[in-house]
Parts: C-alpha cells; structure tokens; sequence
C-alpha cells in the first residue's frame, strides 16, 4: 500500500510533538455512549479487574460469546430468497497488563473465536485477533501507542452473499494534554490498512486500501453539564486498484460537539460537523455532507432509565464505488436497573438509506426506510463479564424490491472488560 510521503510526514509530526492531543473518536458505539472522560481513569478501572496479579503483571482470561443467535433473514433479502439460520459465536483469549513504571504500562491481548452456522456451512469460520498498546500517563500529559492485527470474516449483506476475510492492520498513537487547567488539546494519528482474502469477485478485490487520518481538536471544561468542543479530521485514502474514485481522495470533516462530566444524572455527548468529499480522479462526485452522531441517557430515579440518539453518516457500497449512501438513524429506549445493575428494556430504533450516485437517473436512485423494535436485557456477572442479550424484529422497505427486508432476530453475546 502507498501513502503520499507528505501525509506520511504530517503523521510523523503528530507522532512527535508533544505540544498537541488526543483522542480517539472511534466508530465504537459503546465508547461514544461511555460517560468516562479520562482515559487514564478508565484504564487504572481495567486493571483493578484482573484477577491475575503476579508483581507487576496483571493477566485476565477472555472467556465470551461474540454475536451469537437466530435471524430468520441471514441475507436481508426479500422473502422468496430468505435463509434462516441459528449461529454460536464462542471466543477465547487472554489479556495482559505490564506496570513497566509508575508512568507507564504495556497492555497485549490476543483473541481467538470461531463463527459457526448451523445449516449455512459456507458461511463458517475461524476469526482472531492481536493488539498491543503503551500507555503514558503523566501529570498533564497522556500518551496512547497502539498496533493491531485482525482477520475477519465479512458480515452477510444485501449487496453480496460472498464471505471473504478481511485483513486489518492498525497503527495508531493518541495523546490527551491539558492545556490549561479547564482545556485540553487531543490528537490522534491513525493508519489502517486493509486486504481481503479468499474472495473470486473482482469489487471485493477493489475495496483494498489504506486510510490514514489525522484529528485535532479542543475540549473547554468550565462548566461540569457543559463541555464544549471543535475540531478537524482528515482522511486520506490510497486503493491498490488506481480505477476506485476514492484513490489519492481526501475527505476534510470539521465537527463541533458537546459533552458532560461523567457521574452525572443526565449524561450527554453531541458531535455535529460536515464533511467535504474531495474525489481526486472525480469531479463530479464532490459532495458535503452534514454529520451528525448524538447520545443522551437521563437516569429518572436509582432504578429507571431513558436513553436515546441519532446519527447521520455517509456509507459506500460494496459494489460500485461511486456509489455511497447518507445512513440516518434515531433511536429511542429505557428500562429498569435491578439491585444486581442488570439493565432491562425496550428500544425503538427508525432509519432511512439515501443513495447518492450521480450516473444514475435520480428517479431510480434506491432509498430504503428501516424500522427495528427490540428487547434488551445486560446481566453483569463475577465483575469481569457481561452477558447481553437482545430480540426484536427488523424491517426495511426499499424502492427497490429486491432490497427489502424483515425477519426476526436474536443476538446474544458474553463481553469482557478490555482495553
């Protein structure tokens, strides 16, 4: 994979100058969703929860269920092509913990688990994972290094039934620097590189790519309900297949946001930007785009709950690289907490796909409209696992037939406490 050296050396400068910050805004719903604010803090709450301790060592077993279940439409397709199938996705590894000094400490994980189908044994298949992180932690400063390796397999979807692997290797570093006594700076540098594996279909093939992104930005903490915040991310984007309109594109996004002190009734965390598609090889395809990615949950006594958000992001297809889709999704839910702090009720989620592909005639641009309704039920257990477990009903309406879906759906899974 290529990068343009002068990216490569803006990363490098990130890497260095400790005068900047960080940290990661991750897809990761759970993270954005989290109330912990100092990472630092987070990290000391991970390794109190290790039950193996030999000096500075820390070791925990990782013994879950990753998503696991029953779906009545594997393929989300219509009716007539359905495929129900039950899946068991078991999961083993270990994780540990090196107090190298009183600033710094060097996590490691390694992860196995195995994705088997009851009927659709096309679809089975082994799956790990290894990822290194160093920790610094200063009096104002805090340091993040990290690398990862992770071999997949591809999730079934409406676009293709093929399941190839996907092969990501990421190197990131982060750091957080407060500023002042009420400001902190955050920086993150991130290089991702992505192949696929045991795949015959030529678009699958052209997905292959490397992305790196870089992100600054600024937190004000005067205010412990309020938490202002702006900054900027840059993606730059280099496909192996020089006929993707993605090669050499930069993608700009400037956000400003919102959040809260955690350990609060009311926890929020708002990020509102637009993002400008800047295609190298295409003209015709520039666009900007409003982000939106909110979460909100208000604690109504010690035992009820309410919690809801919304998100607006662009998604590309897996089929023709021109095309890409604006994803918004609202979703709404609470429930009750036991005296155990098992977590159980319903959520209403409502979305809509609108496709964007400029050669294609506007009065056939597909355009789907989701609804989903679901249970769901957490169950924390020996203070290191969770086991989740969620049932509801899916159903998307497409312009385009062939592309609606519904079916019932079971998930379960057994979560660990990582890094």
């Amino acid at each position: 994979m290529r990068i343009r050296s002068s990216y490569l050396l803006f990363a490098w400068c990130l890497l260095t100058c400790f005068s900047m910050v960080a940290t990661a805004q991750t897809n990761d719903r759970r993270r954005f969703e989290s109330d912990v604010f100092s990472q630092s803090e987070l990290l000391d709450q991970r390794m109190e929860l290790a039950p193996w301790r030999r000096g500075s060592l820390l070791a925990a077993p990782l013994l879950g269920l990753r998503n696991s279940g029953y779906d009545s439409n594997v393929f989300s397709t219509i009716s007539a092509l359905e495929e129900e199938d039950f899946s068991l996705n078991p999961e083993v590894g270990i994780q540990t913990y090196w107090r190298i000094s009183p600033r710094w400490v060097w996590a490691n994980r390694a992860t196995y688990d195995y994705l088997y189908y009851f009927d659709l044994d096309e679809l089975r298949g082994s799956q790990f994972g290894l990822e290194s992180k160093l920790y610094g932690r200063f009096k104002r400063l805090y340091l993040e290094f990290g690398s990862l390796y992770r071999r997949d397999t591809g999730n079934p979807n409406s676009e293709t039934e093929q399941r190839p692997f996907y092969e990501r290797v990421i190197s990131d570093f982060s750091l957080d620097y407060e500023i002042m006594p009420r400001g902190s700076l955050h920086a993150e540098a991130n290089l991702n590189d992505i192949d696929i594996r045991d795949t015959s279909d030529p678009d699958l093939l052209e997905l292959e790519h490397a992305e790196l992104s870089t992100e600054l930005s600024f937190v004000y903490r005067k205010n412990a309900m309020f938490w202002p915040s702006v900054g900027v991310k840059i993606r730059d984007f280099d496909f192996d297949s020089l006929d993707n309109p993605r090669d050499d594109s930069q993608f700009v996004r400037f956000f400003v946001g919102a959040r809260n002190r955690y350990k609060r009734r009311t926890h929020y965390n708002v990020t509102i930007g637009i993002e400008q598609l800047n295609f190298d090889t295409v003209e015709d395809i520039d666009d900007d785009l409003l982000l939106v990615r909110s979460f909100a949950e208000h604690r109504l006594s010690r035992k009820w709950f309410v919690r809801g958000g919304a998100s607006q992001q662009p998604i590309f297809s897996v089929f023709d690289p021109y095309n890409f889709f604006v994803s918004r999704r609202i979703h709404v839910g609470g429930g009750y907490i036991f005296s155990n702090k098992t977590r159980l009720g319903p959520v209403v989620e409502f979305g809509n796909n609108d496709y964007r592909n400029p050669r294609t005639p506007v009065d056939v641009l597909r355009e789907d409209d989701l609804q989903r309704f679901t249970i769901e039920a957490q169950f924390p257990f020996q203070r290191f696992y969770t086991f989740n477990v969620s049932f509801g009903w899916l159903d998307r309406d497409s312009n385009i037939p062939l592309q609606s879906d519904e079916g019932f759906q079971i998930q379960t899974e057994i979560r660990n406490v990582r890094f």
